[in-house]
């Protein structure tokens, strides 16, 4: 998957895992067991070390509230 791009991972009733991958220039079904078990695992790993929503918006209105307007400097 390139930089940026999207998963979507598809569970559907007994039927196996599918797996879709979009970028800038492609979009993918990858049916391959292996493959689609390597993306559930980077997917779950992203998942565990992600910031809880409440967590999320905290950090967030943290870095708000130190931030000020940057200006080009004139030239």
């Amino acid at each position: 998957m390139e930089a940026g791009g999207s998963l979507l991972l598809y569970t559907l009733p007994n039927e196996p895992l599918l797996a879709y991958e979009e970028g800038s220039r492609f979009g993918t079904f990858i049916e391959d067991r292996d493959r689609v078990a390597e993306r559930r695992k980077n997917y779950d790993l992203l998942r565990a070390m992600a910031l809880s929503p409440l967590d999320s918006e905290a950090m967030i209105r943290a870095v708000m509230k130190d931030w000020t307007s940057w200006e080009a400097p004139q030239i």
